[in-house]
């Protein structure tokens, strides 16, 4: 395997085992209501703030396919 993807393999393991807590949870849950997991990031009539928020929202969904990927 390739020094990136054993890299990635335990970024994934320790996003896994953070995420598996309590605490990170806690925090997963509160990142989802905070970042517009589950909500419209769309702001009429202010592209900026839209972008803000899909940037935002694509922290989540990064940390979601980090726990959630299974290995190849």
């Amino acid at each position: 395997m390739v020094d990136r993807e054993k890299i990635i393999e335990q970024l994934k393991k320790d996003y896994q085992y953070i995420f598996s807590t309590d605490e990170g949870k806690r925090g997963l849950s509160d990142l989802q209501r905070r970042c517009f997991f589950t909500t419209s990031t769309f702001v009429p009539d202010n592209a900026n703030e839209t972008f803000v928020r899909e940037g935002q929202r694509s922290v989540v969904l990064h940390i979601i396919n980090m726990i959630t990927k299974k290995d190849k």
